[in-house]
């Protein structure tokens, strides 16, 4: 009987650790390639290439040609501002194109000076009077130099004539006569100074209520131009006579005289 548990055992301990340990099989040995077997070449990977954009060319665009002209274009010349200086010395400036008008300015020699114009006939130019600004008189073409265009100057019209001075005289101023040689004649002078040539109506009136019909007269050059009227008064006392100017431009002038008598 003891013998048998000594047996039995060692085969139990056997078993147990048969259960414990896991079974590992052996290495397989790498198949061999038959001598007549060449193993094929690996394949190596292509690279990735990527493609490059080109930009197409831009498209031409259709241009008509231009009509061929046998005319040559001709160029515009740049417009130069005319101007004028004295000739020689120094320059009468006158109101009017030409020597019946008076005498506006001076233009100092070797001073240039802009042309705003010309006459009708071509032989007087217009600039700004010298010293005066906002007025313009006339120097004559042949007494000047002139630079720029000249072709395209405005023709100007004559200006218009102006009284610049009137003045009338009871004459004599004072006087003594008989009474018995009454009435007694006075002369009436007036003066009338125009600019240039102009048509000038005026009228005389009186303080003993009489008015002379209004007179027009042609003065052909500028200047002081002088009449002389008789005039009687019948009593004696202070007189007067006004001188009313209509035209060209409105003027008047009056003056008074003193007539005394003895019986």
């Amino acid at each position: 009987m003891k013998i048998r548990r000594t047996v039995f055992l060692p085969a139990i301990l056997l078993m147990v650790l048969a259960c414990s340990f896991e079974y590992i099989p052996p290495p397989r040995a790498a198949p061999t390639l038959a001598a007549d077997e060449t193993a094929a070449p690996r394949q190596e990977e292509e690279p990735l290439i990527i493609p490059t954009l080109t930009p197409l060319p831009p498209t031409a665009t259709f241009s008509p040609a231009p009509p061929t002209s046998t005319r040559v274009p001709t160029r515009t010349p740049t417009p130069i501002t005319p101007m004028l200086m004295s000739a020689g010395e120094n320059l009468n400036c006158r109101v009017g194109p030409s020597l019946d008008w008076a005498i506006d300015g001076i233009l100092p020699r070797g001073t240039w000076t802009g042309i705003y114009g010309q006459d009708a006939s071509g032989e007087w130019y217009q600039i700004a009077t010298p010293n005066f600004p906002g007025r313009y008189c006339y120097v004559a073409k042949a007494l000047v130099k002139t630079s720029g265009n000249l072709r395209n100057l405005a023709v100007l019209p004559a200006p218009e004539a102006w009284v610049t001075h009137l003045n009338v005289e009871l004459l004599p101023t004072k006087v003594s006569v008989p009474c018995a040689s009454l009435p007694y004649t006075f002369e009436v002078k007036v003066e009338i100074t125009v600019n240039g040539p102009a048509k000038v109506t005026f009228q005389r009136s009186f303080d003993d209520g009489n008015a002379e019909p209004p007179e027009t007269v042609s003065l052909g050059a500028s200047g002081k131009h002088v009449f002389k009227y008789p005039y009687k008064f019948k009593t004696a006392g202070s007189h007067w006579v006004l001188i009313e100017l209509y035209a060209p431009n409105f003027r008047t002038s009056k003056d008074t005289a003193t007539l005394s008598c003895t019986p």
